[in-house]
């Protein structure tokens, strides 16, 4: 059968809609997709493998949105409320520990998917997202202590986490923030 009679075909039938929804995964559920993910992209063609690595990305970042506990989608956020989105003043997401070195952990075996997952982040003025250009992640901060890039750049607002416990952006460590998660006990 010839292209043009095939799709011809098409308008005088009916086929149903594929659909896909879901209820929510779990963090293992997701966990383990990103891991088969994680491997299909070491195997692919080269070709390809930027493609399949964007998927990764954009699922990393609508699960990180997905688990968050709060009403603002983040662990963590400046005290003081935010006006609107789009403002000046923000809101802005910020991974605390840059997307990219947690997504490189991750890709090279040294954090699980469910850390990379996990990963701090927190809503921050607009402005202040501005404060990191042009920094290293290496040189402002630690893995052990994420918040204390927030410090070195100027940041000196008040951030609380979901609970609404204030934090000590010194002190903060990432173990704190998984036991915040659940995952780090």
């Amino acid at each position: 059968m010839k292209i043009l009679e095939t799709y011809r075909l098409f308008d005088k039938t009916t086929t149903s809609r594929y659909t896909f929804k879901s209820a929510g995964g779990t963090i293992q559920e997701i966990a383990t997709g990103m891991d088969r993910l994680k491997k299909e992209l070491f195997n692919a063609p080269q070709s390809i493998q930027n493609i399949l690595y964007k998927g990764m990305i954009r699922t990393v970042r609508y699960a990180q949105k997905d688990f968050t506990p709060s009403r603002s989608s983040t662990w963590y956020r400046y005290k003081d409320e935010f006006e609107g989105k789009g403002t000046d003043f923000g809101p802005h997401l910020e991974h605390v520990i840059p997307f990219n070195e947690g997504m490189n952990r991750y890709l090279s075996g040294d954090i699980p998917a469910e850390h990379l997952l996990y990963l701090p982040t927190a809503l921050i003025h607009l402005v202040d997202s501005y404060k990191f250009k042009g920094t290293s992640w290496e040189t402002k901060a630690t893995w052990e202590y994420p918040f204390k890039r927030y410090l070195e750049v100027g940041i000196t607002k008040d951030i609380i986490n979901c609970r609404g416990d204030k934090i000590n952006m010194n002190k903060w460590t990432i173990e704190d923030h998984f036991n915040l998660t659940g995952i780090g006990k």
